[in-house]
């Protein structure tokens, strides 16, 4: 009896557990994405190298993090892309055809890029209207990250500056 009890606590736990890690971010294409952003969500780009160390490092870490997950779904229609598959002036066509936006920044970008002068994982954070609200560059940590999204997110970026949002964040 204690043996079946004690097997039924451990069953659940495991089933518990694996429910709470289970949470996975909501990924779209590039499109999905950008149709959401009329629905009052903001649009956050991430282009990345999966065989980049520091993108490799940004998925297994940063990605991974509940608090992250559950802001990124809640707050952002997220997209990751391929930079290997996808480049920057494709991303750049989607947006000319959503919004007519100047997105000639973009074409910089590409060129810093193909020189090594930018480094991914690159991270785009448009709000409801396609415009760029800010760009990052290189590995966040996962505390950083979770901050930028919050950040952006709840709209603290509209109220107050950055440096008193960062040195006030509670976890």
């Amino acid at each position: 009896m204690y043996c079946t009890y004690k097997v039924s606590l451990i069953s659940i736990f495991l089933f518990l557990a694996s429910v709470i890690n289970a949470q996975e971010i909501n990924w779209l294409s590039l499109e999905g994405a950008l149709n959401q952003a009329s629905a009052g969500k903001k649009v956050m780009i991430i282009l990345e190298d999966p065989d980049n160390p520091d993108c490799k490092s940004f998925n297994s870490r940063s990605l991974s993090r509940g608090k992250v997950i559950q802001i990124l779904n809640s707050k952002f229609a997220a997209t990751k892309i391929n930079y290997k598959k996808q480049s920057i002036l494709d991303i750049k066509n989607v947006l000319s055809s959503f919004s007519s936006s100047d997105y000639s920044g973009l074409d910089q970008l590409s060129k810093k890029l193909k020189s090594g002068e930018a480094k991914l994982p690159l991270i785009f954070i448009f709000d409801e209207n396609w415009q760029i609200i800010q760009k990052f560059e290189n590995y966040k940590s996962p505390l950083e990250f979770e901050k930028i999204i919050q950040f952006f997110g709840n709209d603290f970026y509209k109220k107050v500056p950055w440096t008193t949002f960062d040195k006030n964040y509670q976890q």
